[in-house]
């Protein structure tokens, strides 16, 4: 064990500076004036938080350092409570609600200190919405470190929760809700000789059935507060409050492609004007469209587009028909034999045709024809969209296709 006192002769591990002052019933537990900080250089023993919390006020002599976070982290090392304890300590201490220096004054007339402590209790309970027995009991522990020897008996926290002690729960349908709509509220108050009442805004509605439920229409944001207040003297107890965010219906006013009618795979823009929506999306395609007022499409086939905006509350959708024509298919080309030293190649792309070769360039309407092989290029079968070919034969004499000007080709035949 470290002797008393043996401490000030070493220096802080923080500020480096020389004088620590030592605990007396917690060997090796020091403070340092220096850089206002707790340290801990004894064995790892567990101490009770009362034990604790006096002995941080005795090597200090500032009542605030024990609402410090400074002091937070060595009482959560040291203290011998469980988690739950701590964490609600923290909470209630973190919260800037307790005046020190006040509860300093009041512990000299004892007299005063039980209605004290009871109205320091009740106002946590009210504001942090923590059970009563908590809120008491960290009351008491920091009265018996100023040096009133108040119980500092552990209450039976087993049943307890975190909630307020009066208002079992207060709970809401929605926190979001369309303009003109309602929300319906429940809740379940335990006590005796109280008043409950919801306050909407400026608005506020005596309760008299402690667990019950009531509808509340809203055309704006509100904060709805449930107070439960005393009988005897109106004094409010307990608290609780819930907030309703009220959000405009979408509109969607139009839904339109720039033509309502397409040959397969060309390009149309479809375009809309919405309001109000936090997602657009657009179907069948299944795209992400909140960002923008339009996008362009290709449709294969006849398509039905639908878009669909919504936000948290409502949503909406239209649909736009568009018909698409299938490109027409040419199922076989003659073309005469042209001569030359590379092989040929053909290329048909719908709706126009091209054929080229290094030699001469013969051109008819949409056809431009510039031969390139002197060997035989069989039939060439055309089943869809385009093809190319490298094959060699013999090129037939004759053009067979959809569009009646190919008849023209007939007199460049050999």
């Amino acid at each position: 064990m470290i002797r008393k006192n043996s401490m000030q002769d070493k220096k802080c591990d923080i500020c480096n500076t020389m004088g620590l002052v030592e605990s007396k019933k917690i060997l090796g537990f020091c403070y340092c004036a220096s850089c206002n900080n707790f340290l801990y250089h004894g064995d790892k023993t567990k101490y009770p938080i009362h034990v604790l919390l006096r002995e941080i006020l005795q090597i200090s002599h500032f009542p605030d350092i024990l609402v410090s976070d400074r002091s937070i982290g060595m009482i959560a090392d040291l203290c011998e409570k469980d988690n739950k304890t701590l964490a609600i300590f923290a909470k209630i201490v973190f919260a800037g609600l307790i005046d020190m220096d006040e509860m300093a004054k009041v512990i000299k007339q004892p007299q005063s200190l039980p209605q004290y402590i009871i109205i320091v209790s009740r106002q946590i309970e009210q504001t942090l919405a923590v059970d009563y027995d908590y809120c008491e009991y960290i009351i008491r522990l920091l009265v018996f470190a100023l040096g009133c020897n108040v119980s500092t008996d552990v209450p039976d926290l087993s049943t307890s929760t975190e909630n307020s002690h009066f208002i079992k729960f207060f709970k809401q349908s929605s926190a979001k809700v369309l303009k003109g709509h309602s929300v319906e509220f429940q809740w379940d108050v335990r006590g005796k000789n109280i008043r409950i009442y919801l306050q909407v805004g400026e608005k506020t509605y005596a309760i008299k059935n402690p667990r019950a439920s009531k509808r509340i229409v809203f055309d704006d944001n509100q904060k709805v507060v449930l107070v439960v207040r005393s009988k005897v003297n109106q004094q409010e107890i307990a608290r609780r409050s819930l907030s309703v965010t009220v959000i405009e219906e979408v509109e969607l006013t139009s839904f339109e492609a720039s033509k309502p009618v397409s040959i397969e795979s060309s390009p149309i823009i479809l375009s809309w004007k919405v309001k109000n929506a936090s997602r657009i999306l657009l179907l069948p395609d299944q795209v992400d469209v909140t960002k923008v007022a339009n996008i362009t499409v290709r449709p294969n086939t006849t398509t039905t587009y639908i878009l669909k905006a919504s936000n948290d509350c409502s949503s909406k959708e239209k649909k736009c028909l568009i018909r698409v024509r299938l490109l027409p298919v040419i199922e076989r080309v003659k073309l005469p034999v042209i001569s030359s030293a590379d092989s040929s190649l053909i290329s048909i792309s719908l709706p126009s045709i091209h054929v080229t070769s290094p030699q001469p360039n013969i051109s008819i309407g949409n056809v431009c024809v510039t031969p390139r092989a002197r060997h035989k290029i069989s039939n060439i079968i055309l089943q869809k969209r385009w093809i190319e070919t490298e094959d060699f034969g013999r090129i037939i004499r004759n053009v067979k296709s959809l569009f009646t000007y190919f008849q023209k080709l007939y007199k460049y035949e050999k």
